[in-house]
């Protein structure tokens, strides 16, 4: 499976099931991720509001726990990264975590909208640690998709 595979099914899943609210669509994705992702042990699915898009790996883990693991040979992971998101590799030549961190970011995050960061945040803060400028830990102040409901939502004032 390539990037522009998970984007593609992203995209499809943000047009037909997040706007539209399609769930005979969203069960056809999930079907073909996951059998497309065969032996990974990475299954998509939804969450509890039923448009959601969730990639589930055994156990729940958020950016920053996932952002730890490539953060030990940092500037190599950045770079497999890089080819991933240009086509270049399977999603399985990669180390576990980065697979993780692919199909969440390419499939689920651009499911919800998020297509857009991927350009605009992502990217610049990868090229970052592959020049060694940076680290994967700064995913959680560099990549808005990161945030959790609470803390997207602690500089809200309502008026």
């Amino acid at each position: 499976m390539k990037m522009s595979d998970l984007y593609k099914a992203g995209k499809e899943w943000n047009a037909r099931v997040w706007i539209e609210g399609n769930y005979v669509v969203r069960d056809r994705i999930i079907a073909d991720l996951n059998a497309a992702l065969g032996g990974l042990s990475i299954r998509i699915g939804h969450g509890w509001q039923q448009y959601d898009p969730v990639v589930r790996v055994g156990r729940p883990r958020n950016y920053v726990s996932i952002a730890a693991d490539p953060d030990n040979d940092a500037q190599n992971n950045a770079a497999l990264f890089i080819g991933f998101a240009d086509d270049g590799c399977e999603l399985s030549d990669l180390p576990r975590t980065l697979q993780e961190l692919c199909v969440i970011v390419f499939f689920a995050e651009t499911g919800r909208g998020y297509g857009s960061g991927l350009e605009s945040e992502l990217y610049p803060l990868v090229g970052d640690i592959r020049s060694g400028n940076d680290v994967w830990a700064s995913l959680k102040t560099r990549y808005t998709p990161s945030l959790t409901y609470q803390e997207d939502n602690k500089d809200y004032i309502l008026e």
